[in-house]
């Protein structure tokens, strides 16, 4: 047995799960001749958010929020749609908004096959290129009574789902088809990973399918109320959702329930995956993040100018940053 002591100075901001290899030359009968060490390092880094310095405008809550290219696009009340090209800090309300008008929620918006797709109130969907300028989708699979909450891509086809509706596209979010299993439940959230669609919903319960057609459902172990959203990264999905609950998966149908959850009090509204982390977005402005694909969470340092009274309802990552979306407008960004 070696045991080695290692002793350097450096900034712990600029330090996260970072893997040092360390040469010994070593005399005593211990050690002969040269030894090479690894010690990876695990870090409590400062995980930090700026306000937007500016939103686009907008009037109402922010629900949702995704990135493609080198654009994030933001989604919420009234039809509102803005967007960002300096990964979060300042937004430009979208030209037009693909039929949702001023009167329609628009509640997820997702990004794959080098397009946006907005979901929203009324079975409303919407598709852009650019985040700038969107296009209605035919909803004839959709219908106009199912409100629509989550969207994901993932091989060749986006899949929407919603109140007792789970519906694809194969051509970029322009038509869409019901799926053949038909559901009454609820689901608010849908992620892709590996080959799987998973989307969750009400009473813990989550759904799983590799097509988006045909659908398995079951229920989260520890989650007895409302899974409001669930993301892939790492090899795992991550589940989150009222009173704090976080679990994850390896493969979208067994599910362990996080060691800990960063504090979380309340609802967690959201999660996404980036660089080595998860972050979880929710009630009163918290924000948690896990660099252990899910089993263990810690708040982050500053969030904002969400405070503690402001619920952050979205969250997406891309060009290295993670933005989180909310209440009147919010929008916030890491370092």
């Amino acid at each position: 047995e070696v045991i080695v002591r290692v002793t350097f100075a450096t900034n712990a901001d600029t330090i996260n799960m970072k893997t040092y290899t360390v040469s010994i030359a070593e005399t005593s009968t211990l050690i002969k001749g040269n030894a090479t060490v690894t010690i990876t390092l695990g870090l409590a880094v400062p995980f930090n958010f700026t306000a937007a310095a500016t939103t686009g405008g907008f009037t109402g809550n922010i629900n949702g929020v995704a990135y493609g290219g080198t654009t994030f696009v933001a989604v919420g009340d009234s039809g509102q749609i803005v967007y960002s090209t300096d990964n979060g800090a300042n937004w430009t309300a979208a030209a037009t908004n693909g039929g949702f008008g001023t009167s329609n929620t628009i509640y997820g918006v997702a990004y794959g096959g080098s397009t946006f797709v907005a979901v929203g109130a009324n079975g409303k969907i919407a598709h852009s290129t650019d985040g700038a300028n969107w296009t209605a989708a035919s909803t004839t699979g959709v219908g106009t009574s199912n409100t629509i909450f989550g969207v994901a891509y993932g091989g060749t086809r986006f899949v929407a789902v919603g109140a007792g509706k789970r519906v694809y596209s194969t051509n970029n979010g322009r038509g869409w088809n019901a799926s053949r299993a038909t559901t009454t439940y609820n689901f608010n959230g849908v992620a892709y990973g590996g080959t799987t669609f998973v989307a969750v919903g009400e009473g813990g319960r989550y759904t799983s399918s590799t097509d988006g057609d045909s659908w398995s459902t079951n229920t989260i172990p520890g989650f007895s109320n409302t899974i409001f959203g669930v993301g892939y990264g790492g090899g795992r999905f991550v589940a989150v959702g009222a009173s704090g609950k976080i679990a994850y998966s390896t493969n979208g149908t067994t599910w362990t329930a996080a060691a800990t959850n960063g504090g979380f009090t309340g609802s967690i509204n959201g999660v996404a995956y980036g660089g080595t982390r998860f972050v979880a977005v929710g009630v009163d402005g918290q924000i948690t993040y896990s660099t252990d694909n899910g089993a263990n969470w810690t708040a982050a340092t500053t969030n904002g100018d969400f405070g503690t009274v402001s619920p952050i309802r979205g969250i997406a990552y891309g060009g290295g940053k993670f933005v989180v979306v909310g209440h009147s407008g919010k929008i916030a960004y890491s370092d």
